[in-house]
């Protein structure tokens, strides 16, 4: 059962009006504010700004990274490999089928990782298979311009 701090009011310190003018309900002992507090801090701490648990996730985020940068494309590699291999072995009527499976390992694999892992809590699973969609990409695209100034004699 989850503790519920109770709750407080909050009176005037001195015995005027801090804002001037007519007091209206200090005289008779009323309060300024009341209402219910709750706290900010972790469950364990009540220091503020602290990663709990849930938010951290199970593991190493680099490890993290680095499965969803490596290993689950490598995954979806080697499927889709597999499913165009059985493709190619069959006739005409299922080749169809397991041709666009094939295709479609990657999509739906990174589409269903990314939001696994973000549902999961585990936002570097996802941006290590983001990285994998749109760094890795980026930088095969500018090595290859690098390379073609190069053998142009740009530099």
């Amino acid at each position: 059962m989850e503790e519920r701090p109770e709750s407080v009011e909050i009176t005037s310190g001195s015995d005027g009006n801090p804002w001037g003018g007519e007091p209206s309900n200090l005289e008779s002992g009323g309060t300024i504010l009341s209402g219910s507090v709750s706290s900010l801090g972790a469950s364990n701490s009540s220091a503020l700004g602290i990663v709990s648990q849930q938010e951290q996730g199970n593991g190493s985020n680099v490890g993290w990274f680095f499965v969803g940068l490596i290993l689950a494309p490598g995954a979806m590699w080697i499927s889709s490999i597999i499913l165009m291999e059985i493709a190619w072995g069959l006739s005409d009527t299922g080749e169809g089928l397991f041709m666009v499976a094939s295709f479609l390992v990657w999509p739906v694999g990174l589409i269903a990782g990314i939001v696994w892992s973000f549902t999961r809590g585990n936002k570097y699973f996802a941006i290590g298979m983001l990285t994998t969609v749109i760094g890795v990409p980026a930088v095969l695209f500018l090595a290859f311009i690098v390379m073609i100034v190069m053998w142009s004699g740009g530099f």
